[in-house]
């Protein structure tokens, strides 16, 4: 029963994600080039820690997370393609609470599992690792300590050596006689006499001496003396895995499924995506509508949100919380960020400089959860005077707003709210969007409808009046009563509640 219950949530949530990205999706994606079958299906999973729930999985985002809980076991999510799917790759984006070990396994009816995949202590690749070094310090017998630091290898041991490879060139630590023959961590306190030398950091399988990465380093120990061996290190890349094609035993199936078999810590295993890349099932190629023309371009805003908790003690807004609404945020081409304007009620707009003009076919307005309700997409070759295109009287929670038109010598196109789903924040928006007219596309242009007008109207029973129409008022809240103290039956709603 509690695994049905968690199919009906998990299939309901994915609908409701599914339609808000429809208008984006439409197929125009050549048939066999890869796309991400796996963004917004139904998925399951043996567990889920508090609000970090097995749908954040594939969401398309690298901020939100699925988390299995910690006393679970028996760790694994699968999602389901909607039909059998042709798979190209697989991508795995771990959080810190990562799975050592895992295998995936595919399915066309959820009972039957075949194991397509197996990652296995002893299997890994040998790693050309990376090596640095900082000086920190000077011995009373003259020699340097250096604080180094190397790649780490999956299940690996360490030995560290100076000026050659055998027993006697081991390196010994800064403060005592502790030699690097069997070191457990990514990081050592190694001492070294005043000129050229090199370094060779080993890593090893403890159990059987297998040799499973090296790094090697020329440096010259000097006081201050700091640098590296060239080889580029992201810790956060070892967190980002991709199986191919060719290392998949099964590249046919409805169901795919991550099992994880040993845990990197203590935490249940967390993934930021998990992403099945390839051809088929039910989800659409993604559209492709040409060049952005937003993309990374100017953009100039009407203010940014405004917070007492987003200052410094001397009240100026702290640069990492101005980072999370600015409002290059919305022409970044990432889902993780977004603007967020001013939180009063004023209109409050967003506009981007194209750089040049162009006839523009399709713009589209990706909103988080502080959406707009009523707002205008416009356009204007000055920035001074602006032509409304297109206007929203319904929106909602992270809508996707897509529509297409034909507009000519085009530069600015602006953003302009006039009341928000919610109230407390100001309009968030992920991404701002504009397409240039691709010939054979519709040209007809919408009607704009004229904006609400706010009126009061009388109850029928004579006993009170309400307003409609008003714009600036945000969700579908109560309404605005005009003389609320003689009120003292239930009155009918309006058009905002």
């Amino acid at each position: 029963m509690k695994k049905l219950f968690r199919r009906i949530v998990s299939v309901m949530m994915v609908t409701a994600m599914v339609v808000t990205l429809i208008p984006a999706l439409e197929s125009v994606q050549a048939d066999d080039e890869p796309y991400n079958l796996s963004e917004g299906r139904a998925v399951y999973a043996s567990s889920a820690n508090g609000g970090d729930t097995e749908d954040r999985a594939v969401d398309g985002k690298t901020n939100t997370r699925w988390q299995a809980a910690t006393s679970d076991s028996n760790e694994w999510l699968y999602v389901d393609l909607g039909k059998k799917a042709n798979i190209d790759h697989i991508y795995m984006h771990w959080e810190a609470a990562y799975a050592k070990y895992y295998k995936i396994e595919t399915s066309d009816d959820e009972i039957e599992w075949t194991t397509a995949y197996e990652k296995k202590k002893g299997e890994a690749q040998h790693k050309t690792m990376a090596v640095s070094y900082k000086y920190t310090g000077t011995r009373a017998d003259g020699d340097y300590r250096f604080s180094v630091n190397w790649t780490k290898v999956e299940d690996a041991h360490y030995k560290v050596f100076i000026d050659g490879e055998d027993n006697d060139h081991i390196a010994y630590a800064g403060g005592d006689n502790y030699r690097f023959t069997n070191h457990g961590g990514t990081q050592g306190d190694i001492r070294m006499s005043q000129g050229e030398h090199y370094m060779i950091v080993v890593a090893f399988n403890p159990d059987n001496n297998e040799e499973l990465g090296r790094g090697v380093l020329d440096l010259d120990a000097q006081v201050d003396a700091q640098g590296d061996n060239g080889i580029e290190d992201d810790p956060a890349d070892a967190l980002k895995q991709t199986i191919n094609k060719d290392e998949l035993s099964v590249t046919e199936a409805r169901y795919v499924r991550i099992t994880c078999t040993q845990r990197a810590i203590g935490y249940g295993c967390s993934l930021y995506e998990f992403q099945v890349w390839g051809t088929g099932g039910s989800n659409k190629p993604p559209a492709q509508y040409g060049e952005n023309l937003a993309l990374n371009k100017t953009v100039k805003c009407s203010g940014t949100r405004d917070e007492w908790w987003m200052k410094d003690a001397d009240g100026n807004i702290k640069p990492d919380a101005y980072d999370q609404v600015k409002p290059e945020n919305a022409v970044d081409g990432s889902k993780d960020t977004a603007f967020t304007s001013y939180q009063g009620e004023d209109d409050q707009w967003i506009y981007v400089d194209l750089g040049a003009e162009y006839d523009i076919g399709r713009v589209i307005t990706r909103f988080n959860e502080d959406a707009g309700k009523i707002y205008d997409i416009q356009t204007s070759k000055d920035a001074k005077h602006w032509t409304t295109i297109h206007r929203e009287q319904k929106g909602f929670m992270n809508k996707v707003d897509n529509f297409t038109c034909f507009h000519e010598d085009v530069r600015f196109v602006r953003f302009l709210g006039y009341s928000k789903v919610e109230s407390g924040s100001g309009f968030g928006i992920r991404e701002l969007e504009v397409y240039e007219y691709k010939e054979g596309d519709s040209k007809e242009n919408e009607t704009i409808k004229d904006l609400p007008i706010s009126q009061i109207v009388n109850n029928e029973n004579g006993k009170g009046s309400y307003v409609v129409g008003e714009v600036k008022k945000e969700l579908n809240k109560l309404p605005s009563f005009v003389n609320e103290e003689n009120i003292t039956t239930p009155i009918d709603s309006n058009s905002w509640w």
